[in-house]
This record gives C-alpha cells, sequence and structure tokens, in this order.
C-alpha cells in the first residue's frame, strides 16, 4: 500500500484522501471574491 500511496510532497510519507498540500498562507482566512493562485500536478 505504500508504495501506491507515497507521497513525494510529504517526504515520502504514506497519505490518504489527499486534496492539497498547502505551501503558503496556512491559517489565513479566505474570503468571497479574494485572488487567489493554485498549481495543479497530477
Amino acid at each position: 500500500m505504500s508504495a501506491n500511496r507515497a507521497s513525494e510532497q510529504m517526504g515520502g510519507k504514506l497519505t490518504l484522501g489527499k486534496n492539497a498540500v498547502v505551501v503558503g498562507g496556512e491559517g489565513v482566512a479566505l474570503e468571497v471574491g479574494q485572488d487567489v493562485a493554485a498549481e495543479i500536478d497530477f
């Protein structure tokens, strides 16, 4: 299982149900209409 669920972004740790990796701004509230940026990588 760990071979299929290992995440490079998480240092090779096992991940389940991961939808996003936050790389900056953790804990900041988003507001309606606020500009945001995202990088999508599969």
